[in-house]
């Protein structure tokens, strides 16, 4: 992992090489699994698919620690799941 500073503000960017160590278990669940869609929202020109909940569960929890050191987020104001029916209307 590197951190780079870039721009006048000193904006981090943060660099992760190698997250898996090997990534043909993740395609091969794409090519099994996957329901790879046209998002009409973004400009990206490809299909999407969801990444495999497994994978997030195992990534997020690091990713989260890491961004929230880098970008200095305080413990108030970061992520955490909350169960569906504990949401106000205004939360859905």
């Amino acid at each position: 992992m590197e951190v780079v500073y870039v721009g006048n503000e000193k904006t981090p960017v943060v660099m992760i090489d190698d997250v898996l160590s090997s990534v043909s278990s993740l395609c091969a669940s794409a090519e099994r699994e996957a329901c790879f869609e046209l998002d009409e929202r973004f400009a990206y020109p490809g299909h999407r698919a969801p990444l495999p909940e497994s994978y997030s569960a195992c990534i997020k929890p690091l990713l989260d620690e890491l961004l929230a050191s880098v970008f200095k987020v305080p413990n108030s104001h970061r992520s955490r799941s909350v169960p569906p029916d504990s949401l106000t209307q205004v939360s859905k």
